[in-house]
């Protein structure tokens, strides 16, 4: 079988190895890193050509949705194949993994006492020309299911005046953190975790309400090895295989309690789009972080 993702190349050959020992009987199991911008052109691509093509599809609600409407994906009675009720969002899209947003600080430039508590901390004045920012504000527009998209507007405002230095990336914010480029930052748990275990002074703060992006699989109808794409998303939705998911690429599942996500989420307040209201809202929303990333490039 074939998966292609944004993930690192020697990730997802971990996350089959493993898939592979747990249903030995799989003996061509083959992983290939693509540019996360390219994976749904590509995509797109290869299934008008009628294939062949990756045999999972890895994304958001409403990018995933629009895969679907193309006819590119397989329908599965995915409760026969024993996925959790609370994952199964239709028959051609299951919730597989949870990306959380967070603050980042370095321990080396930032007292513990002095870190940000809450998000309104970011916007306290001492933190100005000392912050860090995905171009793409989604962590702050994930705020607001909670909020409200007036409130997040007028945080945004406000977190402008900071004038955030603006990165490509949530990992480049957790690489400038720790590098102590900027002191604290706008980021991602899965991407600053990869700074931490190559020893950098930063530290994760996942603060309340706690803004999650969500995402999704589905089994491509064009790809050579259905049966066997259905068994990796299916294994993916188990303890051991959104374990083995999440150590690969630090996005554990929320419903799995063994995963670190889960426990790291445990009894906070979460703060997040349902697939449906993502796929409904998709224009408005893509309009709305838009409209937020040019408030906080305008400095507000």
């Amino acid at each position: 079988m074939l998966w292609y993702d944004g993930y690192a190349r020697e990730d997802g050959e971990k996350v089959l190895a493993e898939f592979q020992k747990a249903y030995p009987f799989v003996k061509n199991a083959q992983y290939v890193e693509l540019p996360a911008a390219q994976k749904q052109a590509r995509l797109t691509q290869e299934c008008l050509a009628g294939g062949p093509t990756t045999d999972i599809y890895l994304n958001g609600a409403s990018t995933v949705q629009q895969v679907v409407k193309q006819g590119f994906f397989h329908d599965v009675n995915w409760k026969e194949l024993g996925v959790p009720e609370a994952a199964i969002e239709s028959k051609n899209m299951v919730w597989i993994a949870t990306a959380i947003n967070c603050a980042v600080y370095n321990t080396q430039k930032v007292k513990e006492a002095d870190a940000p508590k809450t998000w309104e901390d970011l916007l306290d004045p001492k933190w100005k020309g000392r912050v860090g920012c995905w171009q793409r504000p989604a962590g702050i527009m994930y705020l607001s299911p909670v909020y409200g998209e007036e409130k997040t507007r007028e945080y945004a405002r406000k977190f402008a005046v900071n004038e955030p230095r603006l990165f490509p990336g949530t990992f480049q914010v957790s690489q400038a953190v720790g590098a102590g480029e900027v002191d604290v930052g706008f980021g991602a748990v899965d991407s600053a975790q990869r700074i931490v275990m190559r020893g950098a002074p930063l530290k994760i703060l996942v603060l309340e309400p706690v803004p999650l992006s969500l995402l999704y699989a589905g089994l491509v109808k064009f790809g050579k090895n259905p049966n066997t794409g259905k068994l990796l998303i299916s294994w993916l939705e188990t303890k051991d295989g959104a374990m083995a998911f999440e150590n690969a690429t630090q996005r554990g599942h929320l419903p799995v309690k063994e995963t670190k996500t889960a426990q790291l989420l445990e009894g906070k307040k979460h703060s997040y789009y349902g697939a449906q209201y993502e796929i409904e809202k998709s224009d408005h929303l893509n309009a709305f972080e838009a409209e937020l990333a040019k408030i906080i490039a305008r400095r507000g």
